[in-house]
């Protein structure tokens, strides 16, 4: 009962309750071909048609519509183990152009990517949001591509997903007790200083590195997403869902995007805290911005990465979320709107004990 809004009345029986935390059954369950058989090719026929704000019916076959367009994505931190995993996944299985940002280009995505925004290295939140919007512009630009649908009135113009994958992890500096029984006032105050100065950096660090990307790819989704059911997916932490003791800068950054995932998330329809207000007969303050996109985070536990496998040598890798688990997912939200969670969702994923695939569950 908790689907997405357009797609309640093609799906009944599938019940994905946010409230009692239910587990999403994956993509490959018999659950979900059961939809598949019964449901997508009656959906594939429904368009959001920006000239009337409504969803319309087309009697068109819905592999017209795909072959006539090629989706469009942007991944954000290309470059990384997870920016790599979803641009191969997104390019080779589902023929996708990708775009890809980062600070430096991976020869590894060389032949994934359609092309390549290279972000300004250390770049306030404005130059960064700044490059990122003029790159995805330029890109647009020069892309041959259909840009108008003229029977439904459809933007085919813009992106059709922004993965969010870049980021990093730091510890806080070591808090040093200052003596101040046995310093001198100005020793005192050097040492104040100094301990301040590395605290304040240790949070600046981490909200560059995790917050900023999420921001001015947010602003980029406001501006840049086609009609066409846009996703806009942004990587969390489940370690920020509660305080977070050694790492409190990370914790800050992360608990901010899980933050900007729900506030974006509630500024559509579909969207539980939406439907609510829907239902109590209120409008949305401000209304509705995209009401046909959808927001998501995503939550691993510890990704399974070269670095985190160097860093951490003596844990269980076997439970940690893999990359390509992620990527995969992401396809199927992309490939199949109706299979997404609420807009505003984050999502907590666990790598399975016996160490392939993963368990998606909505966490809030």
């Amino acid at each position: 009962r908790n689907l997405p809004f357009r797609a309640r009345a093609l799906v009944p029986s599938l019940n994905l309750d946010h409230h009692n935390k239910n587990q999403i059954p994956p993509s490959s369950s018999p659950q979900w071909n059961q939809i598949s058989r019964r449901s997508l090719s009656s959906f594939d026929r429904y368009t959001y048609n920006r000239n009337t704000n409504k969803f319309d019916h087309r009697n068109t076959n819905p592999n017209e519509n795909k072959a006539k367009r090629q989706k469009q994505a942007l991944v954000l931190g290309s470059s990384g183990t997870l920016g790599l995993a979803v641009s191969q996944h997104l390019s080779q299985h589902l023929n996708m152009k990708v775009l890809g940002a980062d600070i430096v280009k991976s020869p590894a995505n060389e032949n994934l990517l359609n092309g390549f925004i290279a972000l300004p290295p250390k770049a306030a939140l404005p130059e960064l949001t700044t490059a990122l919007g003029k790159g995805v512009q330029d890109y647009l630009n020069d892309a041959e591509q259909e840009s108008y649908d003229p029977e439904t009135g459809e933007d085919l113009s813009g992106l059709d997903c922004i993965v969010v994958a870049s980021g990093g992890w730091e510890g806080d500096p070591e808090l040093r007790p200052i003596d101040k029984d046995r310093l001198l006032p100005d020793e005192k105050a050097s040492a104040f200083a100094k301990a301040a100065n590395e605290y304040t950096k240790s949070v600046v660090r981490m909200r560059d590195m995790n917050l900023d990307p999420v921001i001015a790819a947010g602003f980029v989704a406001q501006h840049m997403v086609s009609d066409h059911f846009p996703l806009l997916v942004i990587v969390g932490a489940s370690a920020a869902l509660s305080p977070t003791p050694g790492m409190m800068g990370y914790g800050l950054a992360k608990s901010a995007t899980h933050h900007l995932i729900k506030t974006l998330g509630a500024m559509n329809g579909n969207s539980l805290e939406s439907m609510a207000m829907q239902k109590r007969g209120q409008e949305a303050q401000p209304p509705h911005l995209f009401p046909h996109m959808s927001v998501v985070g995503i939550l691993p536990n510890t990704l399974d990465t070269p670095s985190n496998r160097r860093a951490m040598p003596d844990s269980k890798f076997e439970l940690w979320t893999k990359p390509a688990d992620i990527a995969q997912e992401i396809g199927n939200w992309v490939e199949s709107p109706m299979l997404r969670p609420h807009s505003g969702s984050l999502v907590k994923v666990l790598g399975k004990s016996s160490g392939t695939g993963a368990n998606f569950m909505v966490a809030a």
